[in-house]
């Protein structure tokens, strides 16, 4: 922890605003929190003098309000919106798409809440938090007594606070009054943080934050954990510091105090300090529960990808009776599995609603192992009964077969169910020195490894490495029923941990104004994801069948074109985490058209080594297009997520819709046309479809 103790009011402005504006002209698309009151106003009008006596670029930086007062209309002088306009953001020409601030009325607090954090995180999370200290302690409107893995929530008022807003607003004792305020969990998860505090009555507090043990009957005492954090005071504040802590090094005129890092204990104390004890305890970590949610992330991965492998050996494996369809019938694999997404896309949700997100997973975990029992089915039915067959004019086609359809079908429910509760568990699995938006990159990450390792595991652990025209269907059984027997060792493991409350968290029942279909931008972006999952799944699963029909190349080739397309994911995603100073629009523009530029060059030349290199560029459009499609949605955001299942369905009818042009053609190489037009509709949606129109963002503002 850093103190700095400026020597008068006019310093301390100055040195706060200044706190500010070199952090946007470090990073000029921060995220910036703010506190309001009588600490932090002269604070903002001096950021606006800097900008006009040296102007630097503020087009990009998103503000927002830490708390704000519930009740209120949000043009009352006390809300925190009208005082961060008038003070900061009018000044600096911010408009309200970069001043998010919770609401002052909403039908369902907890959902406008979830919203906001979901917006923060969108953005990257919090770069800095400038906090103002309550005289009692108080952070935003956590009040003493808060627990400390709060989030954003409701809190009861000081009252005081509320006798003064009610005289001056006229509104009466029945009219409910409260503070909206993001919690302490999510103060915590600020990567910088400056608590500012001035003023003779502040100094006993500041004694008692700095000083006195970690308690939640002192809220701000939980920054004492913080590893990034600065207290920035004026002398009168820092008045009753000890006098053995008001030895400091000279710097500019103000007194600063250095940590001298982690002590044993591992927490972080101010050299010089005479502060009680803190408590070793950073909170509840949940690393047991983190690690098996990466884990399932990984199976997801790798049993969508184990799927669409499959299509190659199967075809020759089931399919070797059914003329011109084998193409048609082989794609109809992974048309199965996407088909699953917009059936089930609700059963999930509705399974949180009734059984909780605890009984949910372990539900989810169990359709999965049906599924692989559907799959070890598939392969004992047709090995005993090779002749039983569904004959069709002159194609016969294998009973087995349309039991693996349905485990096919079965499992993509499952992953369909886990996905809705594995991210929400990733960011409520609080881990000891991580943020949630790195626990979803470790989880997404681990995905990726999951779909570059499956290719090898089809080859050469299911097939054992044997040509095609040799793979047997018997050799399904084994590998499936150890993958049943582990995910039912996970969920036991699962059943017996203790998870965190992800309460408050389930859909709410009040109805929107207007339904998530009539935003146009996020119509389009559920087109264009349509076309993105399709056509990631178009290369993803067919390239092999390409390689095997039109050239005739080996199963070792085959197994390395895969593993390349979907380690390229890989690293796309993991490159795609340095990319947060370029727009979405603007990587989901050069994405696409390198995509179009090796797709038309592997058509031109029937080279599919060229459809490798676009799963490079198909690594972050899913992102680029959610944040595009989800821009001014406000408290519609959670709402337009669910629709996004909707889109998903694409990654089943483009792959089984290329799969029948290249019977009807006779081959494959032109049958890629299909994905040309999906990368064409991406790029019209980056260059037009996804720009929102003006009332699409002004009905939607949090009021």
């Amino acid at each position: 922890m850093k103190l700095t103790i400026e020597p008068s009011e006019a310093a301390f402005d100055l040195a706060a605003a200044q706190r500010i504006a070199n952090q946007i002209k470090e990073k000029k698309n921060s995220v910036i929190g703010l506190s309001t009151g009588r600490t932090t106003g002269n604070m903002h009008r001096k950021v606006v003098q800097l900008h006009q006596e040296e102007p630097f670029d503020v087009s990009q930086t998103t503000f927002f309000g830490v708390d704000e007062v519930m009740g209120v209309p949000r043009e009352y002088a006390g809300a925190c919106y009208t005082m961060l306009r008038t003070e900061l953001a009018d000044g600096l020409g911010i408009s309200d798409d970069h001043l998010l601030m919770l609401p002052t009325h909403s039908n369902d607090y907890s959902a406008s809440c979830r919203q906001f954090q979901s917006e923060l995180q969108v953005l990257g999370g919090i770069d800095l938090l400038i906090l103002g200290l309550g005289e009692n302690g108080h952070l935003g409107f956590n009040q003493p007594g808060t627990p400390f893995e709060s989030t954003a929530w409701v809190s009861k008022m000081n009252p005081e606070l509320e006798t003064r807003i009610r005289r001056e607003t006229g509104l009466p004792e029945e009219h409910p009054l409260g503070g909206v305020t993001l919690g302490l969990a999510d103060i915590m998860q600020a990567r910088r943080i400056v608590l500012v505090a001035k003023g003779s009555n502040k100094a006993a507090i500041v004694k008692k934050m700095l000083q006195g043990p970690v308690t939640t009957d002192v809220p701000a005492s939980i920054l004492q954990r913080h590893p990034n954090c600065e207290v920035l005071l004026d002398s009168e504040a820092a008045a009753l510091l000890d006098q053995e802590d008001q030895e400091f090094k000279s710097s500019g005129g103000a007194r600063v105090q250095e940590d001298q890092g982690f002590k044993s204990s591992g927490v972080q104390e101010v050299q010089g300090f005479k502060s009680s004890k803190v408590s070793e305890e950073q909170g509840p970590s949940y690393l047991a529960p983190f690690l098996s949610m990466v884990f399932l992330f990984l199976v997801i991965g790798f049993l969508t990808t184990v799927n669409s492998q499959l299509q190659g050996p199967l075809q020759s494996a089931f399919l070797d009776r059914v003329g011109n369809l084998r193409n048609t019938l082989a794609t109809m694999i992974t048309f199965s599995w996407f088909l699953a997404y917009p059936v089930c896309g609700g059963l999930g949700s509705r399974w949180i609603d009734r059984y909780g997100y605890k009984g949910t997973l372990l539900r989810g975990l169990g359709v999965m192992v049906a599924g692989l029992a559907l799959y070890f089915l598939s392969s004992v039915y047709t090995v005993a009964y090779p002749q039983s067959a569904l004959a069709v004019s002159d194609v016969s086609i294998p009973l087995g077969f349309f039991i693996f359809l349905l485990g096919s079908f079965v499992l993509g429910g499952a992953v369909t169910v886990l996905q809705v509760v594995i991210n929400p568990y990733l960011m409520a699995c609080h881990v000891n020195g991580t943020q949630p938006i790195q626990r979803l990159a470790i989880g997404g990450s681990a995905n990726s490894v999951g779909t570059t390792i499956a290719p090898y595991f089809v080859s050469g652990i299911i097939f054992g490495g044997v040509a095609l025209e040799q793979v047997q269907v018997s050799q399904l059984r084994l590998p499936f029923l150890a993958i049943a027997f582990l995910i039912l060792l996970v969920a036991a493991v699962l059943y017996r941990l203790s998870l965190p409350d992800l309460a408050g968290t389930r859909a709410a029942d009040a109805p929107l104004e207007r339904s998530v279909w009539s935003f146009r931008h996020l119509t389009l972006g559920v087109v264009a994801i349509f076309f993105y999952v399709g056509c990631e799944v178009c290369v993803g699963a067919n390239i092999n069948l390409y390689a095997l029909s039109d050239l005739g190349l080996s199963t070792s080739t085959i197994t390395l074109m895969a593993t390349l397309y979907w380690g390229l994911m890989l690293v796309g995603r993991l490159c795609g985490s340095s990319l947060r100073s370029v727009s979405p629009r603007t990587q989901l523009t050069f994405t696409t058209l390198m995509a179009l530029l090796m797709l038309v060059l592997a058509v031109a030349f029937n080279q599919p080594w060229l459809l490798v290199a676009v799963g490079l560029f198909h690594s972050i459009m899913w992102g680029a297009i959610f944040t595009l499609a989800t821009t001014g949605l406000g408290r519609y955001t959670s709402a337009a997520s669910g629709v996004f299942m909707i889109g998903v369905v694409g990654g089943a009818i483009l792959p089984l819709l290329q799969g029948a042009v290249a019977d009807s053609l006779g081959a494959w190489r032109w049958s890629w046309a299909i994905v040309l037009i999906g990368e064409l509709v991406m790029l019209s949606y980056a260059l037009v479809g996804s720009r929102p129109r003006k009332k699409d963002l002004t009905e939607t503002s949090l009021t």
